[in-house]
């Protein structure tokens, strides 16, 4: 259990679980961190919670990479990060892919910060940024203002997004509301059975993502849009 604990400007990560299960972390802060503020990783299943925290200031608010199962990160800010949250699969830990996260009730606001150290990927102005994970559901979130795009699902290391669930979120002032897209040549040409239902957004990539990727049950290809527009990320701090 990690509860009302502040941690700032740490070499890598601020509150880092690794390997673990059965966790709480809870109404803490962590700023100023080069990869992560809060990071939970290689667990299946992780059986933990992480809520009424706030992360700003680091290259990634919230990761977690290959962290799958009975995870639920709820009730928390991530704000003026490059990358708000982004649950996803790496083929450098084990357990891969990524699986079965829940990303509920957040508000994930302006992760544009120049001021935040740069993250080993590039990654900048995205809100909730799904990489190749699956069955995650991101669930009555507040995205808004993250100039490259407010909640993203696409590939990484090879793998593929599917069976993710992006339903009753609201966006607004975002590059790109809501967006699914395949970045690598090699990734397969369509993921399966990933939906979007019920949120409030202006902008998507498939357009009318909704009706392209619904939830009600209807069978669709699932094929992917475009790349959204991407900010470069300026040097980091």
């Amino acid at each position: 259990r990690v509860s009302y604990v502040t941690a700032a400007d740490n070499g890598l990560d601020g509150i880092y679980a690794f390997g673990s299960r059965g966790g709480l972390i809870e109404r803490s802060y962590a700023s100023g961190h080069p990869d992560s503020g809060i990071y939970i990783g290689q667990c299946k299943p992780c059986d933990a919670v992480v809520r009424d925290s706030i992360a700003e200031l680091n290259a990634v608010g919230y990761e977690g990479t290959n962290a799958s199962g009975g995870l639920y990160v709820i009730t928390s800010i991530w704000r003026r990060n490059r990358v708000g949250m982004t649950p996803n699969t790496q083929d450098y830990e084990k357990l891969a892919p990524q699986a079965d996260a829940v990303l509920a009730a957040n508000l994930v606001a302006d992760n544009n910060e120049v001021a935040a150290p740069a993250q080993a990927s590039g990654g900048f102005g995205l809100g909730i940024a799904v990489g190749g994970g699956a069955a995650n559901q991101m669930l009555a979130n507040r995205v808004v203002g993250n100039r490259s795009a407010g909640i993203v699902l696409t590939d990484l290391d090879g793998f593929v997004p599917e069976r993710n669930q992006v339903r009753a979120n609201v966006l607004e002032r975002n590059g790109t509301d809501l967006a699914y897209y395949l970045d690598s040549a090699k990734a397969a040409p369509a993921a399966k059975a990933n939906c979007f239902g019920g949120n409030t957004f202006a902008t998507s990539s498939p357009p009318v993502i909704e009706a392209a990727l619904p939830c009600d049950g209807a069978a669709n290809p699932n094929r992917p849009g475009s790349r959204p527009a991407l900010v470069a990320a300026p040097p980091g701090v």
